[in-house]
């Protein structure tokens, strides 16, 4: 009898299934690994657009002489009236579906957040003190700001309180 060289039809069927089984757990991790950095990725994104906002809306509050929460919280009216250098504003930011709004104070409307804000709400404390010189009293307010964004099923919030610096003291 002559043996024959080469793989039987089992053979052959266990290796296929082998390497099927092989190549399935690669896809699956390569798929895992994928959406694990997509998902991590979101979450940078929305970070940064987080912290964009809330160092924007930080600038504003401290540049502002007064300030008006409106809307329920849902709109912040800043407004600066002139000191020493002479300039005087106002600028508003609202939500306008899931866009974030700021019109400047050439009345200009512009789109900081586009289609991810969840929610954001403004609240304004202010604080009355004796002035350093007892002619008066000071007044010393803060905003905080409460924003919520979300992209791709991620979700994002931070919280922050802004001190208002260019308060004058009232008479």
């Amino acid at each position: 009898m002559t043996k024959k060289s080469g793989f039987s039809l089992i053979e052959l069927l266990i290796g296929i299934v082998i390497s099927i089984s092989f190549l399935l757990g690669i896809a699956i991790i390569s798929l895992t690994t994928t959406k694990s950095w997509e998902k991590e990725r979101n979450k940078n994104v929305l970070n940064s657009t987080l912290n964009f906002i809330s160092s924007f809306l930080e600038k504003n509050i401290r540049e502002a002489t007064d300030c008006e929460v409106q809307d329920n919280g849902k709109k912040l009216v800043l407004r600066k009236e002139p000191l020493e250098d002479g300039k005087e504003w106002e600028r508003s930011f609202y939500i306008e579906g899931n866009d974030l709004i700021y019109v400047n104070e050439y009345g200009e409307k512009i789109h900081i957040v586009k289609g991810q804000l969840k929610g954001i709400t403004f609240n304004k404390f202010e604080f009355k003190f004796p002035a350093e010189d007892y002619q008066g009293e000071e007044v010393s307010a803060s905003v905080s700001i409460d924003i919520e964004i979300e992209k791709g099923g991620e979700t994002s919030k931070i919280k922050k309180i802004v001190n208002m610096r260019n308060i004058e003291a009232k008479q």
